[in-house]
């Protein structure tokens, strides 16, 4: 019978052509080429964790594996456990994600896009490959959690994600394994935390904003903080794809000493092609493209209910302060399809759990398009062009379904939320709006 694994002095330093073609894989996209020799450098050997009964039991107290998942992971990672080359790559994408110094969100992305594909040596346990990879970085991930006083609880509510991915591919293919794995980078880089109902990434501001707040009423408003260019519905050009040639108009921003002056942004996320003078006597600037901000995610599978994002708002702050205190937050922000504005319109505020989120934020134009709406409404991998025949089992699929066959397209939008706004009633930003519209 032939022997899969490499010899003893192939194993020392074999060449990435030397593991492609004894996985029979095709050549890997070029992101897979960087640092081959310092990962392989550090390859444990049998050493890595995952030989480890001990750790694979424990790590499955974070994963939560149902009997069936685990036990198909298990038989992935016999498979993996008998081939030194598949160990070897699996290595090797560890290190590229959790260990080279290199790896940003972008790169990250793109190591991720051409994750190999392993039919011929796991058959369809290959969507198994990804997350044993992973599970590299738990020990760093726990290790970091001591470290920053961090409980346990949080790891282990933080790590729920596995299972939300890992059953959309249940879904998708019919046996357990992990294709989304993007996003999970964050939870083994230690990145994102959930707590209570949501989860929390400390990141620049992305938006290209300046918020000020007056003095004097309390009202708030955004300004571009200059050069984004806008159609004359005051979306983002492109947004959807769609140019606006005879339309569109670029921002501008200026300041002195006494005064700012730019094009604003309504809390309804468009800008306004046409600049206010703001005193600084009167207005305070409160938040600015670049500063600290707690991005917000919305974890699946429970409802999203008033009291208790606001009471997680509250936790993440505490959290933060006593785990981050390097850190000066200025408020909570994200971009997302459930901020698309449109939905006003097709969904009742007072049912509408949805909405009340939406209301609580000040929503931000950016470049985007409907693909997470019809993803996240309608399922994976489904596109606008299938939302005619796809499910209408729910008041949101069936509205959004008919609004998107009249010939309209959803899409996604950015919103921040100031700190000392948490406890404000939805609607707040869209009732006082710093401006006359």
């Amino acid at each position: 019978m032939k022997k899969h694994v490499l010899s003893k002095e192939a194993a020392i330093t074999p060449s990435l052509c030397d593991i492609e073609k004894s996985l029979n894989i095709r050549a890997l996209h070029e992101s897979w080429r960087a640092h081959w020799s310092d990962s392989q450098a550090s390859y444990p050997g049998r050493q890595m964790v995952l030989f480890d009964d001990a750790f694979i039991r424990e790590a499955n107290d974070v994963m939560r594996l149902p009997d069936e998942a685990f036990a198909q992971f298990q038989q992935a990672l016999s498979i993996v456990r008998s081939r030194e080359d598949l160990c070897r790559l699996l290595w090797h994408g560890y290190y590229l994600l959790f260990v080279a110094s290199t790896p940003s969100e972008k790169i990250s992305e793109i190591i991720i896009e051409n994750w190999p594909k392993l039919p011929d040596v796991m058959g369809n346990l290959t969507g198994m490959s990804g997350l044993i990879a992973f599970l590299l970085a738990l020990p760093r991930a726990r290790s970091f959690y001591r470290e920053k006083g961090i409980p346990q609880q949080v790891l282990l509510d933080t790590f729920t994600d596995i299972m939300v991915w890992m059953k959309h591919y249940y879904r998708k293919h019919g046996v357990w394994g992990l294709g989304e794995i993007c996003w999970l980078v964050h939870h083994f880089s230690c990145h994102v935390f959930s707590i209570g109902r949501l989860q929390y990434t400390l990141l620049p501001l992305p938006n290209n904003i300046k918020v000020y707040r007056s003095r004097k009423t309390g009202k708030v408003v955004a300004i571009s903080a200059g050069g984004d260019t806008y159609r004359s519905d005051g979306l983002v050009n492109g947004t959807n794809g769609i140019h606006d040639p005879l339309g569109t108009w670029v921002s501008t921003f200026t300041a002195t000493d006494k005064t700012v002056t730019g094009n604003p942004i309504t809390p309804a996320g468009r800008a306004v092609n046409k600049p206010v003078t703001l005193s600084l006597k009167e207005w305070e600037l409160q938040l600015q493209g670049g500063d600290t901000i707690l991005e917000v995610h919305i974890t699946e599978g429970r409802k999203l209910l008033l009291e208790q994002y606001i009471q997680s708002y509250h936790d993440a702050l505490a959290f933060f302060g006593r785990h981050f205190s390097d850190r000066s937050v200025k408020g909570f922000a994200t971009h997302t399809w459930l901020f698309d504005p449109q939905l006003r319109n097709l969904l009742s505020v007072e049912k509408s759990n949805i909405l009340k989120f939406q209301l609580g934020y000040y929503l931000v134009p950016i470049l985007a398009d409907d693909s997470q709406a019809i993803e996240r409404v309608y399922g994976f991998g489904l596109k606008t062009i299938d939302v005619p025949v796809a499910r209408r089992d729910t008041t949101l699929r069936r509205t959004m379904a008919d609004f998107v066959m009249a010939g309209n397209r959803m899409r996604s939008t950015a919103g921040f939320m100031l700190l000392d706004e948490v406890d404000k009633p939805y609607g707040f930003y869209s009732d006082n709006f710093g401006i006359d519209p």
